[in-house]
């Protein structure tokens, strides 16, 4: 899955928790927390991404997310250990 997919995925999820009103662009460098997005908002996004690709993230990498590039790499990491 090409990082221009997985950011596609991450608009949906953002879409689906933020009840249609994010409306701006993701890049690699914003900080979730720049767009509003606390701890419990980035388990339910990675929980949306998690059933969308069959996934699971671990507790400790989830630890570790704090921008939209963190995230696409988490979920690029799980592609690959899925695979």
């Amino acid at each position: 899955m090409s990082e221009q997919e997985i950011m596609a995925l991450l608009r949906e999820a953002f879409a689906k928790e933020s009840k249609g009103n994010l409306t701006i662009a993701l890049e690699r460098g914003q900080k979730l927390a720049d767009l509003g997005f606390d701890s419990m908002s980035a388990l339910s996004l990675a929980a949306y991404v998690e059933d969308r690709l069959g996934v699971t993230f671990a507790d400790a990498a989830l630890s570790h997310v704090a921008s939209i590039g963190d995230f696409v790499d988490m979920v690029q990491s799980a592609l690959k250990e899925a695979s």
